[in-house]
């Protein structure tokens, strides 16, 4: 990375291009424009192109809200993909990890804070602390962010497995309400 920094300031390293952003974690449509960013389209720019000065963006105006960003080095690896064909050793979980999974969630501990960059007045954001759950599927890699991806799939299994409490539990009081309506 210093080498290419070097190069870079030589006049000998790789020349920044148009980058595409991920966007939002789910394409929910084009929630744009965004204030003080020029359209990729009204700018003529487009995926690939050599660009002067990094670091500046221009809005895609897709579904997903992605932009495009100057860069070297800016890389789409961490986005966040869902089909078969972009996974490998795909392994559904298991009941027992299911209940282990929603355990997790239901003993996570949700605080209210601010950021320390952010002004008093500031709205407090709403979440779980890193620090609280370092290994959970819900902290990406890195160790400093929050996987939204494996956050939402923790969610959805905790849901699935009250959802299953909820349906054996009418069961039983049918079961029950049958028991007591007979003489």
């Amino acid at each position: 990375m210093l080498l290419s920094i070097v190069l870079s300031i030589v006049g000998c390293g790789p020349e920044p291009t148009l980058s595409s952003t991920c966007g939002d974690p789910a394409c929910e449509g084009y929630s744009g424009p965004v204030e003080g960013v020029p359209t990729c389209a009204e700018e003529g720019l487009v995926e690939g192109d050599v660009c002067s000065e990094e670091g500046i963006v221009c809005d895609l105006e897709d579904d997903c809200n992605r932009q495009l960003i100057c860069s070297t080095d800016y890389s789409t690896d961490d986005c966040p993909v869902s089909k078969a064909k972009y996974k490998r050793n795909i392994v559904y979980i298991d009941s027992a990890k299911s209940q282990s999974l929603a355990d997790d969630v239901y003993n996570m501990k949700i605080a209210e804070w601010q950021y320390t960059k952010e002004a008093a007045e500031h709205k407090e954001h709403l979440g779980f602390i890193i620090d609280d759950n370092p290994n959970s599927p819900a902290v990406h890699a890195n160790g400093e962010q929050v996987d939204l991806y494996g956050y939402t799939s923790m969610a959805v299994v905790a849901i699935q497995q009250q959802q299953a409490q909820i349906e054996r539990l009418e069961k039983r009081i049918a079961e029950l309400e049958k028991q007591l309506a007979q003489p």
